[in-house]
């Protein structure tokens, strides 16, 4: 009857509830970690800035077998950098890598200003503010990827890089840092020795006159 056949369905849907809710969680997890693993490649998000670690799966390689390095042109002869000034900076491979975070820190400070060099795969970060590190656009290989950095103001004290690279999702070098540059401090010129221009004084002579007699005074 019409009466049996309401209540059967509405015994079907209560037995399969639980079911059904099970199967909506899977799905909204497929779905989160989707949009979390689709939402790297274009950028390291703004968890890694603190630690500047991938929230990958997989553990950090060992710091001694990194295949990249920072490198860092012009600093001034003393091996510092100059407050204000503007460096370029380029990271070099020697295995092609995918991501990366690069920021410039005094202590645990962000300090100096990124800027994006035109065709180099990389951006202004997620992290606060955007222009403290720099991060991928793309995950496209690369052997190297340029950048500019401005230094911060006098007074600021020692910088260090720090820096995460990812080779691929399982494998990636997180806590890299650079040597620590320090801030330069111009010498500032000592005063020359005066030097004296005047001509010195001139020396007169005294001649006195004597008279003899007869002879006119």
């Amino acid at each position: 009857s019409a009466i049996y056949r309401k209540r059967s369905s509405v015994r079907y849907w209560m037995a399969a509830a639980p079911m059904l809710h099970v199967i909506s969680v899977i799905v909204f997890a497929i779905c989160s970690c989707a949009t979390t693993i689709h939402a790297y490649p274009s950028g390291a998000p703004s968890g890694a800035c603190t630690a500047l670690y991938p929230s990958h799966s997989a553990a950090s390689q060992g710091l001694a077998s990194s295949p990249l390095e920072l490198n860092i042109s012009q600093f001034s002869a003393d091996g510092g950098y100059v407050p204000g000034k503007t460096y370029k900076m380029v990271l070099v491979g020697s295995r092609q890598f995918k991501g990366v975070l690069i920021q410039g820190r005094s202590g645990s400070t962000p300090v100096g200003k990124f800027t994006v060099v035109p065709g180099s795969l990389t951006k202004l970060s997620a992290c606060t503010p955007p222009e403290s590190a720099i991060t991928h656009t793309s995950k496209a290989l690369k052997s190297n990827v340029e950048m500019m950095w401005s230094a911060p103001p006098k007074g600021t004290g020692d910088v260090i890089f720090q820096y995460a690279v990812v080779i691929s999702y399982d494998t990636f070098y997180a806590t890299l840092q650079s040597p620590i540059i320090k801030e330069s401090i111009p010498k500032v010129p000592r005063p020359s020795a005066s030097i004296s221009l005047r001509s010195p004084s001139p020396s007169f002579t005294t001649i006195q006159r004597y008279s003899t007699p007869g002879s006119p005074t």
